[in-house]
C-alpha cells in the first residue's frame, strides 16, 4: 500500500522503523536549562573561583550546589557541598576579608546560621555555626553598622536576628529585633532618607509592610506599617519612579502591586500592576537598558516568567514572557553572562534545574518566545488570515470558550490576540477557504455544544458570526479535504462520545448542505486525511491513542465508503511532519505531555527514523502546529501547552541552506520527490519510548 503525503507539512501517525543515527541534526531556539542538584530552592550569584566569571550557588536537598560559569553562557556540572540539614536560605559575601567568596546559609530545621569560608577554587571549609531564632527563612549579607565588615540579617519565625561580623569570619552573638511578625519576607534599604540601612518586613497575616528604622549600629526600631494587599509574601525595594525615595513591589494572593515610598518609611496605597493569584518569586532590574527599573515575576502554575517594563514614573507595561522549568521557586536578576545586561535565572524546584534567560541588553531574552493563550488552550491552526504574506496563528481555548487570533509579523513576533467567542469547549480547529472568496476561514469543533462552528474570514484577521452545524456527540477532532470531488473543501469531524465521524460536504459558498455520519471504533480522538490507495481521492483515518485499531474510510465517487477496521499492531499517536533539518527527508514531531517536552524524529530513509531528540517546552504540551514564522525558509513549531496556558514558539535555527520555503498547510497537490523519503505516515507504529 502506498500513501501520498498532502503538502509539505502534514498531520499523521507516529510511525514505523527507528534507527540509530548520529549524523542527522536539528536545532531549535529552546530553553537553557542546567542541572542544579535535587530540589533546588534559591540561587545567588558571585565569583566563587578566581576566573572572574560569575558563578551560581543554589540551595537544595542535603546541601548546596556550586555551578561555575564558563564565560560562554553555560555552567559546569553542579559541585555538591553537603550540609547537615537542607538549606533553604543562602547568601554569599567575603566575611573574612581574604578576597574570596564565603557562604552563609540556614535551614528551618536548625535555629542557627552556618558559614563556610571559600578557598577561591570552588571549595569550602568546615562550617561555623551561629545561633539565631527558630525556623530561619531569610539570610542577608551586608554591612549593617558601617564598619566595612560584612554582617548577617536572618529572618526567622519570631522576628529578625542581627549578627555583626568582625571581619575575620566570626560574628558577635545575635541581637534580636522584636518585629512582632515572622521574618519570612525581608528587604533592606534606606527607607527614611537618613543614610542608614532600614528593614522592611511583610506581615502576611496582617496584610501590611512594616519599616524598622536602623540606627547605623545594628539596632532597628519600628516606625509604621502600610497596607500591602491580600496576604503579601514577596517584596523587592527599589526607586521605581525616580524620585529618590525607595518604593516596594509586592506579590500577594491577588497579584503584583507597587507601593510608592514617601521618604519617611511610609508608603502610598498599593497600585495594582497585574491581577494573578498564582504569582511567585519577584526580581527587579533594568532589563531593556533604558535606564528605568523593570520587574520580573514568576507564575509557577504556568511555568513562565513575565517582564514588566517600567516607565520611570511608577507605571509598567507587559514585556517579554519566557518559558521556565517545572515548579519554579526563586528568581534571580544578575549579570551572570558578564555582558553588562541583567539576566534572569529561575530556580526550578521540581525540575532539579535552573533556567538561564540571557539578556541581550535590550529586553530580549534567550529562549523560545511564549504567547499567552487563555485558560486552557488545546489546539492551533496556522495560515495567513490577514493576507499580508506572514503566517498567523489561531488558538482554541477550551477554558474560555474562545478562539484567539494572533497575527504574525514575519519575524517570529505576533500582535496582541483578538478574541472570538464561540460555543462550549472548542477542542479542534482547521483552516480552509470554505466560501471560495480567497480568504481563509475557520472551522471549530465545539465539544460541549455538539456542533461545528464555521467562521468566515474577511481577509484582515476578523471573522463573521459563526454558522453552526450539528454533528455527533463530543466533537473532538477535525480534518478538511475535498472528499466528494467537487473541488470544494469538506470537513470531517471525529465525535468521541457518539463513536462516529460526521462528514460535512461543502458547497463552496461557506454552506454545508449535506452531512453523512459514519459509525467508527469506540472513542475516536483523531481524524486525518491522505491518500492510501493511489486512486487520487482523499481517504480518512480515524482512531485514538489507546487502541491498536483504526477506522479507514476510503474515498470514492461522491464521498467516502463505509469504514473498515485495520489493526495497526500497536497503539498510535497523532503527529506533525515536515523537513525540519533541510535534508530532503520527512521528519516527525510529537508531543510528550507527561514529560513537558516534544520529540523530533529525523527521517533517514524510506520509513526509517532516528531516535527521538527532545526539546523542553511548557507544561503538558497537547498539540503542535508547524510553519515558517520568521520567514527564513526553515520550519518552526508552535507548541500548545495546556498546563502552562500558553503557546511556545520553537524557532528553527538548524544550520542548513534550505532550497525552498515549506508550505504552511496541506494543499490539494500530492507531494512527490525522486529522493528516497518516508512515503507512508499511516503505517504500523512502533513506539519509540
Amino acid at each position: 500500500m502506498k500513501t501520498v503525503l498532502w503538502g509539505a507539512l502534514h498531520v499523521g501517525l507516529l510511525l514505523p522503523v527507528l534507527a540509530r543515527v548520529s549524523a542527522a541534526h536539528v536545532s531549535f531556539v529552546t530553553r537553557n536549562d542546567f542541572a542544579a542538584g535535587t530540589l533546588p530552592g534559591m540561587a545567588v550569584a558571585g565569583l566563587v573561583n578566581s576566573d572572574r566569571i560569575p558563578d551560581l550557588v543554589v540551595t537544595g536537598d542535603g546541601g548546596f550546589a556550586v555551578l561555575l560559569g564558563t564565560g560562554h553562557g553555560t555552567f559546569s556540572t553542579p559541585l555538591m557541598v553537603r550540609t547537615a540539614a537542607s538549606p533553604t536560605a543562602i547568601a554569599v559575601a567575603d566575611f573574612d576579608g581574604d578576597g574570596r567568596l564565603d557562604v552563609a546559609y540556614a535551614s528551618p530545621l536548625e535555629p542557627e546560621v552556618r558559614v563556610q569560608r571559600g578557598d577561591g577554587a570552588g571549595g569550602f571549609a568546615i562550617a561555623q555555626r551561629f545561633a539565631v531564632g527558630a525556623r530561619p527563612a531569610v539570610v542577608l549579607a551586608l554591612d549593617v553598622d558601617g564598619d566595612k565588615h560584612m554582617d548577617l540579617i536572618v529572618g526567622h519565625s519570631n522576628g529578625v536576628s542581627v549578627l555583626l561580623g568582625n571581619g575575620h569570619g566570626g560574628f558577635a552573638a545575635a541581637h534580636e529585633v522584636e518585629t512582632g511578625v515572622p521574618g519570612r519576607a525581608i528587604t533592606v534599604g534606606d527607607f527614611n532618607g537618613d543614610g542608614r540601612l532600614d528593614l522592611a518586613l511583610l506581615d502576611e497575616d496582617g496584610e501590611a509592610v512594616g519599616v524598622f528604622a536602623g540606627n547605623g549600629k545594628g539596632d532597628f526600631e519600628p516606625r509604621q506599617a502600610t497596607e500591602a494587599g491580600a496576604r503579601p509574601h514577596r517584596l523587592v525595594a527599589r526607586d521605581f519612579n525616580g524620585d529618590g525615595k525607595l518604593d516596594v513591589a509586592i506579590v500577594d494572593d491577588i497579584g503584583l502591586s507597587l507601593l510608592l515610598g514617601d521618604g519617611t518609611g511610609a508608603f502610598a496605597p498599593p497600585q495594582r500592576i497585574v491581577r494573578n493569584d498564582h504569582l511567585g518569586a519577584l526580581a527587579a532590574g533594568d532589563f531593556n537598558g533604558d535606564g528605568r527599573l523593570d520587574l520580573a515575576v514568576i507564575d509557577p502554575s504556568r511555568g513562565n516568567v513575565t517582564v514588566w517594563l517600567g516607565d520611570g514614573k511608577g507605571s509598567f507595561r507587559t514585556g517579554a514572557v519566557m518559558s521556565i522549568g517545572n515548579g519554579a521557586a526563586d528568581l534571580l536578576a544578575s549579570d551572570v553572562g558578564g555582558r553588562g545586561a541583567t539576566d534572569l535565572i529561575a530556580v526550578n524546584r521540581l525540575g532539579d534545574s535552573i533556567t538561564l534567560l540571557a539578556n541581550d541588553g535590550g529586553g530580549h531574552f534567550a529562549g523560545p518566545p511564549v504567547l499567552q493563550a487563555g485558560l486552557e488552550p488545546v489546539a492551533a491552526a496556522v495560515t495567513d488570515f490577514d493576507r499580508d504574506h506572514h503566517l498567523d496563528l489561531a488558538i482554541a481555548d477550551e477554558g474560555s470558550d474562545s478562539i484567539f487570533i494572533l497575527l504574525g509579523d514575519g519575524t517570529g513576533g505576533f500582535s496582541p490576540r483578538t478574541t472570538i467567542h464561540v460555543g462550549r469547549q472548542p477542542r479542534a480547529l482547521v483552516a480552509a477557504d470554505f466560501d471560495g472568496d480567497g480568504r481563509p476561514d475557520l472551522a471549530v469543533a465545539e465539544f460541549g455544544s455538539d456542533d461545528v462552528a464555521i467562521l468566515a474570514g474577511d481577509g484582515t484577521g476578523n471573522f463573521a458570526a459563526p454558522l453552526l452545524k450539528a454533528v455527533g456527540m463530543g466533537p473532538i477532532a477535525l480534518a478538511s479535504a475535498d472528499f466528494d470531488g467537487d473541488r470544494n473543501p469538506d470537513i470531517a469531524v471525529a465525535n468521541t462520545i457518539s463513536n462516529s465521524v460526521s462528514v460535512l460536504f461543502g458547497d463552496g459558498r461557506g454552506r454545508f448542505p449535506r452531512t453523512v455520519n459514519f459509525p467508527v471504533l469506540p472513542r475516536p480522538m483523531f481524524v486525518m486525511t491522505g491518500e492510501v490507495d493511489d486512486d487520487h481521492r482523499p481517504d480518512l483515518i480515524v482512531g485514538n491513542d489507546h487502541d491498536e485499531k483504526v477506522s479507514v474510510l476510503k474515498g470514492q465517487a461522491g464521498g467516502l465508503a463505509a469504514p473498515k477496521t485495520d489493526n495497526m499492531g500497536t497503539r498510535i499517536r497523532p503527529l506533525v511532519s515536515g523537513d525540519f533539518n533541510g535534508d530532503g527527508q520527512l521528519d516527525l514531531a510529537v508531543t510528550e505531555e507527561n514529560e513537558d517536552r516534544i520529540s523530533i524524529l529525523l527521517g533517514t530513509g524510506r520509513n526509517i527514523f532516528g531516535e527521538p531528540i527532545h526539546f523542553e517546552v511548557g507544561r503538558h504540551p497537547i498539540a503542535i502546529a508547524a510553519g515558517d514564522f520568521n520567514e527564513d525558509k526553515r520550519v518552526d513549531l508552535a507548541v500548545v501547552n495546556r498546563g502552562s496556558h500558553s503557546v511556545v514558539l520553537l524557532i528553527n535555527n538548524t544550520a542548513w541552506r534550505p532550497a525552498a520555503a515549506a508550505a504552511p498547510a496541506p494543499t490539494a497537490a500530492a507531494a512527490t520527490d525522486e529522493r528516497e523519503k518516508p512515503a507512508d505516515p499511516w503505517q504500523r507504529v512502533i513506539r519509540a519510548w
